[in-house]
């Protein structure tokens, strides 16, 4: 398995997407050090340092969800670009070596996922240390890196799961419009009166400001119960495919 996904990051980590994935990496650091308020200089900061705490927070619980969602559900369509399919052919020889290989791609899609929202989160926190007066919970942050890594699974698993099922490398924009739907649809009310998002919202994680606090939208029971369904589907429509 090991083998196979040492191949499978030599194919998909062409140097354009590491240039891209540098350069996203420099925008989402120049975003939060102007969003600290840094600019404005550290005196003006420590003044209304409430003020610039809560806005540098909140701005930065966007841009991680962003960033991170639209960058690992664009990584989900490179396992199946044509080259990863053409050298699936040479690998997949026996039937149990297909259970293995759909295992490696799902297991690389939850690294480079992981990697992704830990390196924002370090970021942030460099940043916050080294460039702020802020100060934050340390519980908090750390439950708000786990709940954006349950949200990124989550929409990578879907991502997945849809390109299993089409094939079809524009199936990216629908977990990127059902992402901004759920954003736009995140008021509690909104929730609480089983609208059309509380559907959604009882299965795919969403993060929203509850009480002052950056909260799951349901129980994470709920979201680990349907990753479990899609790696099932996943498993069952890959093996059922004659070429991966």
């Amino acid at each position: 398995m090991l083998n196979m996904m040492k191949l499978y990051y030599r194919y998909i980590f062409s140097k354009k997407i590491i240039l891209v994935f540098i350069l996203i990496n420099i925008i989402f650091i120049v975003s939060q050090i102007y969003s600290s308020g840094l600019m404005d200089g550290f005196t003006y900061m420590d003044m209304y340092r409430f003020d610039f705490q809560e806005m540098f927070y909140s701005d930065f619980v966007l841009m991680v969800k962003i960033v991170s969602v639209t960058f690992n559900v664009f990584m989900v369509t490179l396992i199946f670009k044509d080259s990863c399919v053409n050298m699936s052919k040479y690998i997949v020889d026996k039937p149990i070596k297909k259970l293995v290989l759909i295992w490696a791609k799902l297991l690389i899609v939850f690294e480079i996922t992981f990697t992704v929202v830990f390196l924002l989160f370090e970021y942030f926190g460099i940043i916050h240390v080294f460039l702020t007066p802020y100060s934050y919970s340390l519980s908090e942050f750390v439950n708000l890196f786990l709940a954006v890594l349950l949200m990124n699974i989550s929409y990578v698993l879907i991502s997945f799961f849809l390109m299993s099922l089409i094939a079809s490398m524009l199936t990216i924009v629908l977990p990127i419009l059902l992402f901004w739907y759920m954003e736009l649809n995140v008021s509690i009310t909104l929730i609480e009166e089983k609208s059309l998002a509380y559907i959604f919202y009882q299965y795919i994680p969403n993060i929203s400001l509850n009480q002052g606090e950056y909260l799951l939208s349901n129980h994470f029971l709920n979201y680990l119960f349907f990753d479990i369904v899609l790696i099932s589907l996943i498993v069952f429509l890959n093996i059922k495919k004659e070429i991966l």
